[in-house]
């Protein structure tokens, strides 16, 4: 209900509702309580939530520079994604974010299900970026980062890592790494972890979707078959629990 309303993502409104931050009816809502929406008052924060007639979804696809947040309401931002989009009236938001100093794929939405459904680590949809790093990544750091790399926060999944290219000369290699997971800054945290510093990060590719034709700072919309296969990715992943071919290679192996 809150999502449909324009709140947020379903697991963004999950957690305002966990937070004590919903009421219904002057009592705090609980997670899976029920409330008509024709009838129930609403508030978030203390505001009255006026829900709305279904609206028409929106999914929007961007190719992010560098230099933005994704937060709409950040009193420190210079500059948001939102400032990119001169022409969408409607209240979206990002699925998932991407780092100020992080470039590439992104998508805006305005349908809680749908962010829900990419953003959420249980649907493992693999998410593509490219790295430049200082210095000459050696085959046994990319071995490394396949079979997963112990950081604070736990042992990551396992990635495909693909060496593009190495320049001696500007002491600098260009790698792919596809991740089946999301953490905080995880990409630039596994390089660190393996000695490698990240000078630019770009996101390629989200599940299906790729940065083809798409200029930084510009956005379009998705082909309702993109949706369509997009949810159907996400299906077949949580279903299957698919994880990259590295990870049933084990790591000794791996090494030879």
């Amino acid at each position: 209900m809150l999502a449909a309303a324009g709140i947020g993502s379903r697991r963004a409104c999950e957690s305002l509702i966990a937070s004590g931050r919903v009421m219904v009816d002057g009592q705090v809502a609980r997670l899976g309580a029920k409330a008509n929406p024709e009838t129930a008052a609403i508030q978030v924060d203390g505001r009255r939530v006026a829900v709305r007639d279904p609206i028409a979804p929106i999914y929007l696809l961007l190719n992010k520079p560098i230099g933005y947040t994704c937060t709409a309401h950040d009193a420190h931002a210079e500059r948001t994604v939102y400032d990119l989009l001169k022409n969408v009236n409607e209240r979206i938001f990002t699925v998932g974010r991407l780092d100020e100093d992080t470039a590439g794929l992104l998508l805006l939405t305005n349908d809680g299900n749908f962010a829900y459904r990419l953003a959420h680590p249980r649907f493992h949809l693999p998410k593509t970026y490219q790295a430049v790093v200082r210095g000459i990544i050696s085959p046994w750091a990319l071995t490394d980062l396949r079979c997963g790399i112990l950081l604070e926060d736990g042992m990551t999944a396992p990635a495909d890592a693909q060496l593009i290219e190495t320049d001696r000369k500007r002491n600098v290699s260009v790698i792919q790494l596809t991740l089946y997971e999301g953490r905080n800054r995880q990409v630039r945290r596994m390089l660190n972890a393996v000695g490698f510093k990240a000078l630019a990060l770009t996101r390629m590719r989200f599940g299906n979707l790729t940065l083809t034709g798409l200029a930084p700072g510009t956005y379009r919309k998705l082909q309702s078959g993109e949706v369509k296969e997009l949810m159907m990715l996400a299906a077949q992943h949580e279903a299957n629990a698919e994880i990259p071919p590295q990870a049933e290679m084990p790591c000794d192996e791996a090494n030879e």
